[in-house]
């Protein structure tokens, strides 16, 4: 994911800064999205410092005017020399993109291939129908492979994440998970991770969750997750409350080899105070992830106990989308296909 939809209005553009380098987004004014690179092959000016979106879907350079088509990358007009454009035939690079759930995906593969599938779209968050009700951004010093695994280590749901959201998330200096508490408010979690056989860009943990106060069940605590791990930057975290159901969307785009970006983003159409609830709590349990990811060491061969999850299915799994021959290297362009 490399915008939020709402980031970018019709007739505009903007860079941004993804696998190592910086793209340039355009909306159309007939608000179709394109991606290219942003520099003019004529002289060198970045398109999103003073550019403008024309004639629709063309880029007007704003050094000397030059003009490209969004869609093709294809120069299709220099103002003072209007006959020299097939001569020189032109074109800036484009990438494929698509827009689904009010979020823009680029994809990208290492070999230029197009894209082999598309993001699963939701009639409820399109529609307006379940509103955007929660949001939150990390910035993580790890490798990308480290977040999304944590979907199949579930050995460490009921350690790290045992203890409620109320103690916070700073496991340096102010949590001691070990200590056991009965005046503490604790989660229990159950869960299980497996890959779908027919699309194999599509890895499933499903986690039942309830939370206790001296040693008894909290009534309408309990909840059921469905994260369906799409790729390895996009998940659905399709949840089933007490009193309501909800999508949150969370998304891990590379920056750069060893920074992540981390966005949830949380729809439902429960009242406010439930939905800032779960947000301030689904926060501060990712912030003690971020805590180990931004600290840990990558291990390729992990000394794993039997009901520590399925781990290496899940890297099986991931090596769909990374280069198989190099797990646990930090270098982007093991990156074979994925939308992000």
């Amino acid at each position: 994911m490399i915008l939020e939809s709402e980031e970018l209005p019709k007739g505009s553009m903007k860079d941004v800064f993804v696998l190592g380098r910086q793209l340039l987004v355009v909306r159309a004014h007939d608000s179709r999205v394109y991606v290219t690179n942003p520099t003019c092959l004529h002289m060198g000016a970045n398109f999103s410092s003073g550019g403008r979106v024309v004639d629709n879907n063309k880029i007007q350079c704003p050094f000397h005017g030059w003009k490209w088509d969004a869609a093709s990358g294809a120069l299709v007009d220099i103002p003072y020399s209007r006959g020299d454009c097939q001569k020189i035939n032109a074109k800036i690079a484009t990438w494929p993109v698509i827009e689904r759930n009010k979020h823009i995906y680029l994809w990208f593969h290492s070999s230029g291939e197009s894209p082999s599938w598309e993001p699963e779209g939701f009639d409820k968050i399109e529609s307006g129908v379940w509103r955007a009700s929660g949001r939150s951004q990390h910035e993580v010093l790890c490798h990308q492979q480290e977040i999304p695994e944590n979907g199949a280590d579930l050995a460490h749901l009921n350690f790290l994440h045992r203890i409620g959201a109320n103690e916070g998330s700073d496991i340096i200096n102010s949590i001691d998970l070990s200590l056991e508490n009965i005046f503490q408010v604790t989660h229990t979690w159950n869960g299980e991770w497996f890959s779908l056989e027919d699309q194999k860009h599509i890895g499933v943990m499903h986690l039942k969750q309830y939370m206790q106060f001296m040693g008894w069940p909290i009534p309408g605590s309990d909840s059921f997750l469905r994260a369906e791990q799409v790729g390895p930057g996009i998940v659905h975290m399709k949840f089933k409350f007490a009193f309501g159901e909800a999508i949150c969307l969370h998304h891990v785009t590379p920056i750069e080899p060893l920074l992540q970006k981390a966005t949830f983003k949380f729809y439902t159409n429960i009242n406010m105070a439930f939905c800032k609830f779960f947000m301030y709590s689904e926060t501060s349990q990712f912030e003690r992830d971020v805590h180990i990811w931004s600290n840990k060491t990558f291990i390729k061969s992990p000394l794993l106990a039997p009901n520590d999850g399925p781990i290496n299915k899940f890297r099986r799994f991931n090596s769909v989308c990374l280069n198989r021959s190099v797990p646990g290297s930090t270098k982007l362009s093991e990156l074979s296909e994925t939308f992000l």
